[in-house]
C-alpha cells in the first residue's frame, strides 16, 4: 500500500485557486490565478490646465516608466507659477487616453505569475488561505534550499566525494552529497545533474536548484528512486507510484 502526503501551498495576497476540491491535479496544471493589477487613473492634461493632445510635452517620463511614490511625471513652467505632478503611488506609468489626457499607475501588487503543480495528487483541503493536496509518496522537509521544482531519479553518496572521484554517468540524476564544493557543484553542472542535495555547503551560491537536509544518510532507503525536489518549498517528494490522476485540475 503506498505512502500518502500532504502538501500545503499559502494563498499570496490577491491569490485565489483555480482549482476544486477534490479535484486531481497533474505536473504542470495551473493551480492559482492571481486579480488584475489594479490602476489609478487621473486626468494630467486638467490637472495642468493644457490641451491633451499638448500632454506629451510635459511629461518627464514615459509610459511602462517605473515609478516611485513622489516621482515626478510632469512638470508646467509659466510666468507666474510653475506646476508639478507628482505619483501619488508606486507602480507603473501608463497612458490610458492620450486623446483625454488620462494616465495612470498601475500597482506592482502581484510580481509572480500563477502557481503551477509540480506533483501528481487530489485537492484535499482548500479555502482563502491555503490550498492542501494528498500525494502518494512520502514528502521530506528540508531545512533550507532555493530553485524551481526539477524531476529524477536519485543518487545517494554516503562517502564523502569530490570533483575528481564523482562519477561521471550523473546526467539526469539529483545528487545526494555530504558536503557540496564549488567544484564539484560546478562538474555535476557541467555533466548534467539535476539538481543537489547537501548536509553542507562550501559557498553560499549554487548554480543548481538544492536542498539543504541534516543526514543524507537518511535518503539511502530511496537510492534510484524519482523524487520531485523543489528548493524555493524546501521540500523533497519521493514518488511511490508513476501512475497520474485520471483526470486534471478542473479549471474555473
Amino acid at each position: 500500500m503506498h505512502k500518502k502526503a500532504r502538501i500545503t501551498l499559502k494563498l499570496k495576497p490577491g491569490e485565489t485557486p483555480k482549482v476544486t476540491l477534490g479535484a486531481a491535479v497533474s505536473r504542470g496544471d495551473i493551480l492559482t490565478q492571481t486579480a488584475p493589477e489594479e490602476i489609478a487613473e487621473f486626468n494630467l492634461a486638467q490637472l495642468l490646465h493644457i490641451n491633451p493632445l499638448q500632454l506629451s510635452k510635459f511629461l518627464t517620463i514615459t509610459p511602462g516608466t517605473k515609478v516611485e511614490k513622489g516621482t515626478v511625471l510632469a512638470r508646467k513652467s509659466g510666468v507666474l507659477k510653475k506646476q508639478i505632478i507628482k505619483s501619488p503611488i508606486s507602480g507603473t506609468f501608463t497612458m490610458v487616453s492620450k486623446e483625454k489626457g488620462i494616465v495612470g499607475i498601475q500597482k506592482d501588487t502581484h510580481a509572480d505569475g500563477p502557481m503551477v503543480s509540480w506533483f501528481d495528487g487530489i485537492v484535499a483541503e482548500l479555502n482563502a488561505e491555503k490550498i492542501v493536496f494528498e500525494v502518494i509518496g512520502t514528502l521530506i522537509s528540508a531545512i533550507g534550499g532555493k530553485g524551481q521544482p526539477v524531476s529524477g531519479k536519485l543518487l545517494v553518496f554516503t562517502d564523502e566525494i569530490t570533483a575528481l572521484t564523482m562519477p561521471t554517468d550523473v546526467e539526469g540524476y539529483i545528487l545526494a552529497v555530504k558536503t557540496a564544493h564549488s567544484d564539484l557543484i560546478a562538474k555535476a553542472d557541467t555533466l548534467g545533474a539535476l539538481a543537489l542535495i547537501a548536509e553542507t555547503q562550501e559557498l553560499p551560491l549554487f548554480s543548481l536548484p538544492f536542498l539543504i537536509m541534516e543526514k543524507i544518510d537518511d535518503l539511502v532507503r530511496f537510492q534510484q528512486k524519482t523524487v520531485i525536489l523543489h528548493g524555493d518549498e524546501k521540500e523533497l517528494l519521493i514518488i511511490e507510484s508513476e501512475q497520474k490522476p485520471k483526470s486534471h485540475a478542473t479549471k474555473k
